[in-house]
């Protein structure tokens, strides 16, 4: 219909599959994951991925870290967040820990106890140095002139 919202659709072939931690279930330990992972319970452990997303619903909570690529918090996370592409906090989102970010949108009514620190991708920056044309110093480029040759060796003589 018009003017109302359109649910955002999670592309599989983005993010792989998903992977559901429901509102009555509990995990003790460490998870790494790819893909999607939505979190609408506890989980007590490390949250890691390379290449995914993690979601945490508003009756969600993780304590431990979480890291992954693009995260997305709307419930409770007692350690720190490090999202090294994109960071999303929402209306419910509290974060007791501190958040490292490449980009980050935050709601009001977002909470973050610790600092926030900007943290550029470190896949842009290293695509950015092998763009870079590699151009030599005049201090490292090599003598060839005769008459500095001498110079160089009479500057040598002199101080030994």
């Amino acid at each position: 219909m018009w003017g109302k919202a359109k649910p955002k659709k999670i592309s599989v072939e983005k993010h792989g599959h998903t992977t559901l931690i429901a509102n009555c279930t509990s995990v003790a330990g460490d998870i790494t994951f790819s893909g999607m992972l939505q979190v609408e319970g506890i989980i007590k452990g490390n949250v890691t991925s390379t290449e995914g997303e993690i979601r945490l619903a508003e009756n969600g909570m993780i304590e431990g870290e979480i890291k992954a690529p693009n995260v997305v918090i709307n419930g409770k996370v007692h350690g720190d967040v490090f999202a090294s592409e994109r960071l999303e906090l929402a209306s419910k989102a509290l974060i007791e820990g501190n958040v490292f970010y490449n980009r980050v949108e935050m709601v009001m009514g977002a909470q973050v106890n610790g600092k926030l620190e900007h943290k550029a991708n470190k896949v842009a920056e290293r695509r950015k140095e092998k763009e870079k044309p590699v151009v030599a110093s005049k201090k490292d480029q090599a003598v060839s002139s005769p008459a500095l040759k001498q110079q160089a060796k009479a500057a040598l003589e002199s101080a030994g």
